[in-house]
């Protein structure tokens, strides 16, 4: 049993990634579910940069690159970092 008295996790019965009005649940890495096509592409997609990159880049290992790597990942997708440079300028941006 649990420290909350036998309940594990937050929320109650039901509690879940699920949206209210039954639209797309988000999932890990900030891809929507059910999205096919947008879904293969952010799967599928290799940036240019890495988390070494960032470290070196003066980045505390940490979720700070985690969350600069789905920018990167993003800004490619949109086509707003089409270069290296792009990709390491909005990852360093959304590490900080």
């Amino acid at each position: 049993m649990g420290a909350r008295g036998g309940r594990r996790g937050r929320g109650g019965a039901g509690a879940g990634p699920t949206t209210a009005g039954g639209g797309a649940r988000p999932v890990a890495g900030g891809c929507p579910a059910g999205r096919g096509e947008a879904r293969d592409r952010w799967r599928t997609l290799t940036l240019a940069i890495g988390g070494a990159d960032l470290v070196a880049a003066g980045v505390a290992p940490g979720p700070a690159i985690g969350r600069a790597l789905r920018a990167a990942r993003g800004a490619v997708l949109d086509g707003r970092a089409t270069t290296r440079e792009e990709q390491i300028r909005t990852a360093l941006a959304a590490a900080r």
